[in-house]
């Protein structure tokens, strides 16, 4: 019996590796030159790459929210074909005491999907690591048409420190989001603090 078992398993691992479909996918990315962007009171940092270098602070705004008054700071970049937005919105500790995270999420991006007359494509979660803490997150995938032009977007969410960050990327190009060496650097290394 031990000598059937034993055949078995060798049989098994030699088809097994005979197996031509097992073979990761080396895709990497390849990293654009960037710079380091910091926001103000450090509350986040992201390298930026060239599409992206004139990012600029836009200004201080109090929102009236559901949840009462949050104080959001803004930073833009607009273009015709590759934009960026980042907002910071800072809440009181008790709106993020008594809700749950997922709810701020979704409100808050129906506030801004609304603010655009967007619709929302698919919503998923997403995860970020700040030093040994990960943080969760949403992101999600609209799209829109202004000037009678149709526009893409993708925008992610992340709540830290009674702070709820948010960054976003549209473009005119769908596949911008699945090609651009650009946008996934951006992604990628945004940091709340």
């Amino acid at each position: 019996m031990r000598y059937i078992l034993y055949m078995l398993c060798i049989s098994l691992f030699a088809s097994c590796n005979g197996e031509k479909g097992t073979v990761p996918i080396n895709n990497p990315r390849n990293k654009p030159i960037s710079q380091q962007f910091v926001g103000k009171d450090s509350t986040f940092s992201i390298a930026l790459s060239s599409p992206f270098q004139q990012l600029r602070y836009a200004g201080k705004d109090t929102l009236s929210t559901i949840y009462g008054e949050a104080i959001q700071e803004a930073y833009v970049i607009d273009n015709d074909t590759l934009s960026m937005i980042i907002s910071i919105a800072s809440y009181k500790e008790e709106v993020f005491n008594k809700r749950k995270v997922s709810t701020l999420f979704e409100s808050g991006i129906n506030m801004f999907l609304h603010s655009l007359n967007a619709k929302k494509t698919t919503t998923h979660a997403c995860m970020k690591k700040f030093k040994s803490t990960l943080l969760n997150g949403e992101r999600t995938f609209f799209s829109f048409t202004a000037d009678g032009k149709r526009y893409f977007g993708v925008s992610e969410m992340y709540a830290r420190n009674a702070r709820m960050h948010h960054i976003c990327i549209i473009s005119k190009n769908k596949e911008d989001f699945l090609n651009s060496d650009h946008i996934a650097l951006a992604f990628n290394s945004y940091q709340p603090k």
